[in-house]
Order: C-alpha cells, then structure tokens, then sequence
C-alpha cells in the first residue's frame, strides 16, 4: 500500500518521542545557507552545506508538532542537523565524543518514528505568491496539492512548516510561485523507516514522476533544520520561518 496512518491531531503531551540532532565539531563547519545581495542589488543565494566528518549529538525527547517547532527555534543559530537514526548505547553513553555520521553509529530506530517529514522541493502550489502569514491560503495550497498528488489522506492534518533557504527564490533571488520547505506531520503510530521508503517509491511509481524524496527516510540523511542568514543588507522575506497550521 502507499498509504501511511496519519494523526489528525498531535501526539498528545504524554506520548513522547526522541529526535536525534548532531552538532558539527569542525569550526568552518556551515548547516545554513546565505543570502546576499549581488554587486546588481539582487538576492542571491549561496548554495552549498560543509559538515565535516565529526559530530556530537543529543537527542530530545518531544511530545508533538509544538515541541518540535520549539525544539527548531532553540536550536536557531547553532550549527546542527536532524536525523532519524538513533544512537547506538555506547555513542548514546558518550555524548560529547565526537563522532562520525555513520549508520552503524545511528542505526534506524528499532521501535520505528513518530513523525513524517516531507521534503517540498519547488513545489508549484499557485500561480501567485504564498503569503507566509496567509495561514488559511496556505494551509489550503498543501492541501490541494496532496489531493493532486493522490495523497487526500494527508489533506487537513497538522503540519510544522519549516520555509528551506530559498522559499520562494529562485536562482536569480526572485519571488516565485515555487515553494520550497519542509513539512512536518505526525504519525498515529510509529512506522519503520523501511515502510516510509516503500511507501514514497510506490507514490511515486504510480505518478510516474517524483513527488516525494524517498531519501529523507534513511538513518543518518541530514535534515537541514537551520533557517537562511541574510547577510550584507539582505532582508528575509519570510521572517517567520516555522509555521504550526
């Protein structure tokens, strides 16, 4: 089947889960992107992420789509990343070793996740600009383009909007109709991650095209969690990057 459970309402307070975030040890290390104004005084966006090979970790118990919007804003100018694998007992025992990002040190959950993350990459949602703070207009573009996409199952639950560096900028620093952003959901009950892989490969075998990224779905994928910084008098045009609808 394509169809994953998914909660209409949060995981209530009592039902928590871990997420697993890694802080880059290397000192030019960068998990956000800049935007910048070129010498013709458009935006640019300088593209490119620098990890390093080692990390520390921590991992956080969050109790819904709240706590997980929270859990973003705090982290909001230090150097890290989300993964869904967790750590092994020795790496867990140790948590300032640093580490590589390895899947025999962050194996797949065991228990499976708790939560959907969705990797909109230049979706085309209408032929006008997405106000960021039009949450209703908003919430109604998703919507719709789910049910384009024959995932109506998804249509209405809560989703943890994260706006990804470019928003609506394309290449030239241009508003565009294009959204870009991660999209947070919560699951009824945790799946494995192997089950979210099948379940992206068989939406998009029966689109013939791409329309989810199966990759996100793998223990140790960077989840790129950092908002942009402007930088030279850039100014962000979506102030207001994590969005709770």
């Amino acid at each position: 089947t394509s169809k994953v459970a998914i909660n209409s309402e949060n995981v209530n307070d009592n039902q928590t889960f871990t997420v697993t975030i890694l802080h880059p040890t290397w000192d030019q290390a960068t998990t956000s992107k800049q935007v910048f104004i070129d010498e013709n005084g458009q935006l640019k966006v300088k593209s490119g992420y620098s990890l390093g090979k080692y990390f520390k970790h921590e991992v956080r118990k969050v109790g819904g789509l709240q706590f997980l919007k929270a859990l973003f804003e705090e982290l909001t100018g230090k150097p890290s990343i989300r993964i869904y694998g967790e750590p092994t007992p020795e790496v867990a025992a140790a948590p300032d070793t640093q580490v590589e990002r390895l899947k025999v040190n962050f194996p797949e959950p065991i228990d499976g996740v708790y939560y959907l993350m969705i990797d909109a990459d230049g979706w085309i949602l209408s032929d006008i600009l997405i106000q960021y703070d039009d949450l209703e207009k908003l919430r109604e573009y998703i919507d719709q383009y789910f049910v384009d996409n024959g995932l109506d199952y998804l249509a209405g639950v809560e989703v943890l909007v994260c706006y990804s560096s470019r928003s609506q900028l394309n290449d030239a620093g241009e508003l565009t109709g294009a959204f870009n952003a991660h999209l947070y959901l919560m699951l009824d009950s945790p799946v494995q991650l192997e089950e979210l892989r099948r379940w992206a490969h068989a939406v998009n075998a029966r689109l013939s095209r791409k329309a989810l990224d199966g990759a996100v779905y793998r223990a140790v994928q960077p989840d790129y969690i950092q908002p942009p910084e402007f930088v030279d008098g850039a100014t962000d045009p979506f102030p207001e990057r994590r969005i709770h609808i």
